[in-house]
């Protein structure tokens, strides 16, 4: 991923999961359900943005003329090492994270392995409080006091966590984790990942009590887990709004929509985010060329200054040599911007290419005798003497 496409896609994901935000805020009457599958299909929305920015078509092509160049052997430029640093910061924040979410689901799965049928619970030792376990098969894992607990509470915990096994919860829940990985540095993304599995939390709440049990007796049931699980961790205890706090409220409000969204519904809502991720994927992206026809009434941008791109250490040592092909538009004062990589040599090479060209300086494209608009393919080539 390239520093330009890292920031435009940051940009577009934020406000899908603002939109996101104001989606759910409009839907506060509404189920569970349905606010889960808002946040589920803004998270894979933005999962899938670096992916559409580059596949989807621009909204208004603007005309094309190639410009090229051949870049000096020499040290490395300061505006390139910026550059990649920031895609070095990104990339070492996205392995991080990922081993943070591995390390969890690790931990988890030494739970599940120490478990052992008892008295016809799967029971584990340093379990805190009951679980699911398993993609194929799922498995509820128990804590070894829940064997203790009466027989209407296990049910409860039971209907719940069938539940989140009939809509594939942990599928959205990996999905959630992937953005996590790539937006790292974006709070937005933390926050839909957090509301989607309170969300689901809730839907599968209201599931329970759709089969008839008492939200009373459901809320004291799930606050009894709660408090042997505070205890078994040696947790302090908890005040202020926190999801548990936010759950028992949403179970004990008798105005609150409990249904179950329909499959049409759910894909209703995923090709609604789709409709609104595409254009925006699309938005700026008038820099790629559909065309090699030219408007003939438009007089096409000069260089009027150039900053030659150099070899990094690594790309000179190693001896590589070839073209980096890019796509810019070159604005009505005359710099460019909205480069991206149409064909690339080296890592660094493509960096440094971007970098310096960058630096340059045109005379505007102009139609008739206005500057405008115009889109560029520029061809840097690396050789070395």
């Amino acid at each position: 991923m390239t520093t330009a496409l890292l920031i435009e896609c940051t940009l577009k994901a934020s406000l899908l999961f603002a939109l996101a935000g104001a989606g759910t805020l409009a839907l506060r009457r509404g189920s569970a359900a349905a606010r889960h599958a808002l946040w589920t299909a803004a998270l894979l929305a933005a999962l899938a943005m670096p992916l559409l920015v580059r596949l989807t078509p621009p909204l208004q092509p603007l005309p094309g003329y190639s410009f090229a160049v051949t870049a000096a052997a020499g040290t490395q430029a300061p505006a390139a090492a910026a550059s990649i640093s920031m895609v070095t910061v990104w990339l070492l924040g996205a392995v991080l994270t990922l081993l943070v979410f591995l390390v969890a689901h690790a931990r988890t799965a030494m739970v599940a392995l120490r478990a052992r049928e008892t008295s016809g619970l799967r029971t584990s030792p340093v379990a805190i409080s009951p679980f699911l376990w398993g993609l194929l098969e799922p498995s509820v894992i128990w804590p070894e006091q829940a064997r203790q607990w009466p027989e209407e509470l296990r049910r409860a915990v039971i209907a719940h966590e069938s539940e989140h096994t009939r809509r594939l919860d942990a599928v959205w829940l990996f999905a959630g984790q992937a953005a996590c990985v790539v937006y790292w540095f974006l709070p937005l993304a933390w926050m839909a990942a957090q509301r989607a599995r309170e969300e689901s939390e809730r839907a599968c709440d209201d599931a329970v009590l759709r089969e008839g049990t008492s939200a009373t007796d459901y809320a004291a049931h799930l606050l009894h887990v709660a408090r042997e699980a505070s205890m078994r961790a040696s947790l302090p205890a908890v005040t202020g709004s926190t999801p548990l706090e936010r759950r028992m409220r949403s179970i004990l409000d008798a105005t609150a929509e409990r249904g179950a969204i329909s499959r049409r519904y759910a894909t209703a809502i995923a090709f609604a985010c789709l409709a609104i991720a595409m254009p925006l994927a699309a938005l700026q992206q008038d820099d790629k060329i559909h065309s090699t026809k030219q408007d003939k009434s438009i007089v096409r941008p000069k260089v009027l200054h150039k900053v030659e791109p150099t070899y990094t250490e690594a790309a000179r040592e190693a001896k590589v040599m070839g073209t980096v092909v890019m796509s810019v538009i070159v604005e009505k004062d005359g710099t460019a911007s909205n480069m991206k990589i149409l064909k690339g040599l080296d890592p660094g090479l493509d960096e440094n290419a971007m970098a310096a060209v960058k630096q340059w300086k045109f005379a505007p494209g102009t139609k008739d005798g206005k500057p405008v608009r115009v889109s560029a393919t520029i061809e840097v080539n690396f050789r070395l003497n």
